[in-house]
Formats: structure tokens, C-alpha cells, sequence
């Protein structure tokens, strides 16, 4: 994972995570995380709503579905609007990236289980 003085920015990296957790810059969050680039981690309401907005707004958006490639049925149409679906582990790393890179960025993640 990326170094929290890595990224300059209004979000910090996900500095690391594991079995339901990920930490953002020094800030453990434990369970499923929502972030964006400007607004850092924001609180999850409607995980469909969320992605059809971000959708609209973000250049990346992703969903990290836990510890393999699983997309939610409720999801399944947006793949062809441009989100995209992979492990979360996969999904935090390019997240990171995206943030290195100054692009606009939306997550949703499920933290793996091992």
C-alpha cells in the first residue's frame, strides 16, 4: 500500500486493511467503507443511489466486493456505465493509484474476510 505522505489531496490513501477493516490515512474504519477523492470517507446510505450519482460525477468509480470479483445483481446494469467491479483488495490499490494519478475517484468497499 501507497505511504500516507505519498498523496497529497484532500483524501488520504488506504494505508491498509484486512479482515473486516480498512484504514484511511491513521483511521481504522471498521466494516464496509464508502470514499471519494474530495470528500474522503463519507457515511453509506443507498449503495445503488450512491454508485448511480458517483456515476455521474467521478472519472473511476469502484466497488470492492470483498476478498473475490462478485458483482451484486442490483449493480449489474452500471458495468456498462463505466463502474467497475473487482476484490477489494485490487479495488483499494487502484484507488490509491487514482488518487497519485489527481483523478477523480469513488469507492464502495466491502473489507475482505482473511
Amino acid at each position: 500500500m501507497l505511504q500516507e505522505d505519498q498523496i497529497t489531496g484532500e483524501c488520504p490513501p488506504i494505508t491498509a486493511y484486512g479482515p473486516g477493516f480498512f484504514v484511511v490515512g491513521r483511521d481504522r474504519l471498521d466494516g464496509p467503507v464508502a470514499i471519494t477523492s474530495d470528500a474522503g470517507p463519507v457515511p453509506i446510505t443507498n449503495a445503488v443511489a450512491m454508485v448511480e450519482d458517483w456515476l455521474s460525477r467521478y472519472e473511476v468509480v469502484l466497488v470492492g466486493s470483498g476478498d473475490v470479483r462478485l458483482v451484486d445483481d442490483a449493480l449489474k446494469d452500471f458495468l456498462e456505465e463505466g463502474l467497475e467491479v473487482m476484490a477489494s483488495d485490487a479495488a483499494a490499490r487502484t484507488f490509491n493509484v487514482c488518487l497519485a494519478e489527481k483523478r477523480k475517484v469513488a469507492a464502495l468497499l466491502q473489507p475482505p474476510t482473511v
